[in-house]
């Protein structure tokens, strides 16, 4: 079942945390965030008849000066981190492909059918664009002071009947990940748990994944505040923050734009949310998609095994894409 907020014409735009409705918040917190209201909404709900779509490996070109670029600042990254400046940072790339003879209809049936256990989205505002998305990472989940929320790091390329060797660069990541979540979350709630880490599959991919639960403050404590402590969590940024959000503006050398931010249902008066991290995303024009893709850099890295993460990361929106292509 599809779900769609219909903003009318003519609205006034408000606080996006001002009512119920869907929001959509840039990696940088200093950037405008925007939600379309129920109130001043078309609200329908239709079903989609999905259709079983093979997943196959596209293949697409990139150049060597691509390829030098991001493995030299994933190099940066790895000396930051052996001069203890940081423990993990995020690095990130955006790739623009050219679309031929685009259509809407066949890019929401191929993004709702091909990844059923995700959160997939489709996006359209005058002064954002277009953007979609199946992401796999919930950020916040909120009902009745009850919240769930997850620590997501790691890649590996899924197969059929093999065993995955997770190395220990990747176990630490996922640590990293988990404890930051939990200091964040505890001056806001009474009780905190963490589950056992496992397997989550997406797609093609899988990752390593433990859910955190507990029961938020009661009176004290606002939905937006609880999002404020957590954005932008160590998947998409590093850490510590501060110094990760400084390295990611001094190299990536562009703007992650609603990459890596955050989206989904809001309802502030009833204290209750269902936001999910901006990844496995892209940005649509009639004639071009941009894509992007990123992955945690720690102290076991290799620049080469970045990149080829990246570029498994990419074949998630390739298979949305790839009859236009």
């Amino acid at each position: 079942m599809l779900k769609a907020y219909l903003q009318k014409e003519g609205v006034v735009p408000e606080d996006p945390y001002a009512r119920k409705g869907f929001l959509f918040a840039p990696f940088q917190k200093e950037q405008k965030s925007y939600a379309i209201h129920q109130a001043y909404s078309e609200e329908l709900e239709v079903p989609i008849p999905k259709k079983k779509i093979p997943l196959h490996h596209a293949v697409f070109p990139e150049t060597k000066e691509e390829f030098d670029r991001y493995t030299a600042i994933v190099s940066l990254a790895l000396a930051t981190i052996q001069e203890s400046k940081a423990e993990k940072i995020v690095l990130s790339r955006k790739r623009v492909l050219e679309l031929r003879n685009f259509s809407l209809q066949d890019t929401i049936m191929r993004l709702f059918s091909l990844y059923p256990s995700a959160f997939c989205y489709l996006w359209f505002h005058p002064e954002t664009g277009l953007w979609c998305g199946a992401t796999p990472e919930v950020l916040l989940a909120v009902r009745n002071h009850h919240f769930t929320t997850m620590a997501l790091a790691g890649t590996m390329v899924a197969a059929t009947g093999k065993v995955l060797q997770w190395t220990q660069k990747e176990r630490d990541e996922q640590q990293f990940v988990t404890d930051a979540i939990v200091e964040a979350l505890q001056p806001h709630t009474t009780q905190l748990e963490t589950s056992n880490t496992y397997n989550h599959h997406a797609g093609k991919l899988t990752h390593l994944r433990t859910d955190i639960s507990g029961e938020l403050k009661s009176g004290g404590t606002s939905l937006r505040e609880v999002v404020q402590a957590l954005h932008p969590t160590p998947a998409v940024c590093g850490l510590p923050t501060a110094e990760a959000l400084a390295f990611i503006d001094a190299v990536e050398n562009y703007d992650r734009s609603f990459y890596t931010g955050y989206l989904g249902i809001v309802n502030p008066h009833e204290n209750e949310a269902q936001l999910f991290v901006n990844l496995r995303c892209m940005q649509l024009t009639a004639v071009n998609a941009s894509l992007y893709v990123g992955g945690g850099i720690t102290a076991e890295s290799d620049p080469k095994a970045e990149w080829e993460e990246t570029r498994n990361k990419l074949q998630t929106m390739l298979q949305v894409l790839h009859p236009l292509l």
